[in-house]
């Protein structure tokens, strides 16, 4: 009880998933862990081919169709209460579930918040501010929640946001967690789309003609509702739904 993820919510993470119950650009994960640890100080004492090994040995513990892991790096136990120490580090594993046909047609609701978080860069295990919205999430029936700030918007709590307009694809360049599905979306909507990173406002979100999120759970999911306007003509547009035959592709060749 005196770790300090505990006493101050001090700790990074970061969750990756299997393809084929194979680790899902996990070299990808290990690089943005070892960026957030080192933002924060905290020393991660397994090399890449340590924790590869754990992984696999998890993977086959398990007879999930997919997995889903989390590895965490908290500041470890303070006999002060605030003074970091030796961090623990562990990794669980669960059965990983993704959007079914229907939400995939039909995308989902979300709602806006005006919130910026701190150190975005960093996977920090500090969700405070999306746990508290989930009452609202759930009388609202919405499945994320956009934040922006000071006109710009930036990230969903867990994802990352694109934007298609007059056949282009926009998404937000800074004060933002850059994901890993976002890198790959990036890099196989290229072939058919332009893809530009700036700064986006909440208008431009509001006006486009298809809005999709990205991230290892969601995958490529369309956005058919923000706050009360209607995106589109409320369903997965035939880009999003381009893009996400493009991700699919390439993950099925992973």
């Amino acid at each position: 009880i005196n770790d300090l993820a505990v006493l101050r919510g001090y700790g990074v993470f970061d969750f990756f998933r299997t393809q084929n119950r194979k680790p899902f650009h996990l070299a990808d994960h290990l690089q943005r862990f070892r960026n957030s640890a080192q933002a924060l100080n905290l020393n991660l004492n397994f090399s890449d081919e340590e924790i590869e090994s754990i992984v696999s040995e998890l993977v086959a513990l398990h007879n999930y169709t997919e997995c889903g892991l989390r590895m965490e790096l908290t500041g470890g136990n303070s006999e002060d209460g605030m003074t970091p120490s030796s961090p623990n580090f562990f990794i669980t594993v669960d059965e990983m579930k993704f959007p079914d046909d229907s939400e995939k047609e039909n995308g989902i609701r979300v709602i806006t918040d005006e919130y910026q978080r701190e150190i975005p860069e960093v996977k920090t295990i500090n969700y405070l501010n999306s746990i508290r919205l989930l009452p609202l999430r759930k009388m609202q029936n919405a499945g994320e929640v956009l934040y922006h700030f000071n006109g710009i918007v930036t990230e969903f709590s867990r994802s990352n946001i694109f934007i298609l307009s007059n056949h282009q694809l926009f998404t937000p360049q800074r004060n933002i967690l850059k994901g890993i599905t976002r890198k790959i979306v990036m890099q196989v909507a290229e072939q058919e789309f332009h893809c530009v990173e700036k700064d986006l406002s909440l208008q431009d979100v509001l006006n486009a003609d298809e809005v999709f999120l990205t991230g290892t759970g969601k995958k490529v999911l369309s956005v058919s509702y923000i706050d009360f306007k209607m995106i589109g003509n409320g369903k997965a547009g035939s880009c999003t739904k381009r893009i996400q035959n493009l991700f699919s592709n390439y993950e099925q060749c992973w």
